[in-house]
């Protein structure tokens, strides 16, 4: 199959990554849970109910899906949607993955 990319190493993988990483980085940088380059990985302007969240997901997303306790990864369909509900409904949320 021919490939319009012209790869420059040996991990094609990783390089179409960064390509669309950077193409999409408007948006692709707001993503604070699976991209975060430096600690604490906080949304600006969050509250501490989202920041307790954040950092509870963020332990689920830190860890590889074949360590101990990660197995019903396998069982979640390509997209999962969690909402969190809170003692005010209208200052619930929601992540995809």
């Amino acid at each position: 199959m021919p490939i319009q990319i012209d790869y420059r190493s040996d991990q094609p993988k990783d390089e179409f990554i960064e390509m669309v990483t950077e193409r999409l980085s408007a948006v692709a940088n707001q993503d604070n849970l699976n991209r975060c380059s430096e600690q604490p990985c906080f949304r600006p302007g969050s509250g501490e109910a989202e920041r307790r969240v954040d950092a509870t997901l963020e332990t689920l997303v830190s860890r590889a899906a074949s360590s101990n306790g990660m197995q019903f990864i396998r069982y979640l369909p390509d997209v999962t949607f969690v909402r969190i509900s809170t003692a005010l409904p209208e200052y619930d949320m929601a992540y995809t993955h």
